[in-house]
């Protein structure tokens, strides 16, 4: 009796199963079959099942590797999100669950984004947080607005004293669940991570910078925070117009605004 599944099922329970063998023929056939347009070949590739997941979702939450790079080369959409997996959702965020570096480094190159978010506003950045994956959060670093040391004040004794340290600092984006067969759709917050040093994975201080501005107080960068956005945890900060003269406004705001001064 032959296979009655259709071919996207097929390719989808090849993956699933990986079926190397099965998923090279069916790649091929694909390839050869001339009356195959491309919106046709993408839907096949993208096959969903009940929860919305593709081949390439379940290639990914198993670390097949070489299933995941076939699907990836025949056209295989790593963008999409499987609406009904609240902690994640992308192939990117399979991979980030059972930290399969290999799989984010490969799903990386074919543009996948750690900081688009789900439905839910959860991207695979904080999934990577919350397994305190290092080597994960390293490489999505390299995709983030920037990522290196900063000379910052360091709050201690319970901030009765300070010191300027090098501080790991990263600046992320976060972008908009995507549309079909593109990425996240605008940058709707940016967030800054600061961890003790590039070895870390859990960061000493979390804030949102949407809103925010720097401006300089002689030889000090100075960070000011929008006054909407909830205070930093283990992060010092004070009334921006105590940098200036007294009973005088903020040039630039007009009004107080929190600024961070420094960390613990």
């Amino acid at each position: 009796m032959g296979n009655t599944s259709s071919v996207p099922e097929r390719i989808y329970k090849a993956a699933r199963a990986n079926d190397v063998s099965e998923l090279q023929g069916l790649c091929r056939d694909m390839r050869l079959n001339g009356a195959l347009d491309v919106a046709t070949k993408r839907k096949w590739l993208n096959w969903t099942d009940a929860e919305g997941r593709t081949a390439l979702h379940h290639a990914c939450q198993r670390n097949y590797l070489q299933v995941a790079q076939m699907l990836l080369d025949e056209g295989a959409d790593v963008h999409l999100i499987a609406p009904k997996r609240a902690g994640g959702g992308s192939p990117l965020a399979e991979a980030v669950a059972g930290k399969h570096e290999g799989l984010v480094e490969l799903l990386l190159r074919y543009g996948a984004d750690p900081f688009t978010e789900n439905k839910a506003g959860k991207a695979p950045l904080d999934l990577a947080l919350e397994l305190k994956a290092a080597n994960i959060l390293r490489s999505f670093e390299r995709h983030a607005l920037f990522a290196g040391y900063v000379n910052m004040k360091v709050l201690q004794l319970k901030g009765f004293s300070h010191a300027a340290k090098d501080r790991w600092v990263v600046v992320a984006p976060r972008f908009s669940p995507p549309s079909e067969g593109s990425g996240g759709v605008g940058i709707v917050r940016i967030m800054m991570l600061v961890y003790r040093n590039a070895a870390e994975a859990e960061p000493r201080t979390k804030c949102w910078l949407d809103g925010a501005s720097i401006f300089r107080a002689g030889q000090e960068a100075v960070l000011r925070l929008h006054a909407n956005h909830e205070q930093p945890r283990n992060a010092f900060t004070k009334d921006c117009a105590s940098l200036i003269q007294p009973n005088s406004p903020c040039p630039m705001c007009r009004q107080p605004i929190e600024r961070i001064i420094g960390v613990y």
